[in-house]
């Protein structure tokens, strides 16, 4: 459970960058989220899980379709630019949408500081099922923000009701 809440901190972390107009160095993702912003997964589970991710083809290194990075060391990455596939784009979406509705949910609803709410989403980011966002969206008004301005991806609810609050 631990590793899987890791691979999703670290698809969330390439989202992010991409949203941001950066690229994903691998090198970079062992380090820190973009602008501090995600909890650190230190060097050795890093490479790891960046391996183990590009084994179940969420990402590529350098464009290299087949999972491993361009200098054949499959376990590393290092300093290769970091990509999300179809399916990892779709899992990493979905965790920056969670993210980004627990955040709204705790600062709207709970009065929840922006600091404390983003730590809060961190966690809750990881239980809330696919049935429980599509309620939580709903009873957000379907939010196109987050409270940082970042936008919420949406979700099949939001298709039904076009209408959105914030």
């Amino acid at each position: 459970a631990d590793d899987e809440i890791r691979v999703d901190h670290l698809l969330e972390q390439i989202w992010i960058c991409g949203e941001e107009g950066k690229p994903a160095q691998s090198e970079l993702l062992r380090v820190e989220g973009p602008a501090g912003q995600l909890p650190i997964v230190g060097a050795e589970p890093a490479a790891r899980l960046l391996a183990r991710m590009a084994d179940l083809r969420l990402i590529e290194f350098n464009g290299n379709r087949n999972g491993s990075p361009a200098n054949g060391n499959k376990s590393s990455g290092n300093g290769g630019e970091v990509r999300l596939t179809e399916d990892g784009s779709r899992r990493a979406r979905d965790v920056v949408r969670r993210h980004r509705l627990a955040e709204r949910l705790f600062t709207d609803t709970f009065a929840i500081e922006d600091a404390e709410a983003h730590v809060q989403a961190c966690r809750f980011e990881h239980i809330i099922t696919p049935e429980l966002d599509q309620r939580i969206c709903s009873f957000l008004g379907h939010p196109k923000t987050c409270p940082h301005g970042n936008p919420i991806p949406p979700g099949v609810c939001c298709e039904t009701k076009p209408e959105a609050a914030k």
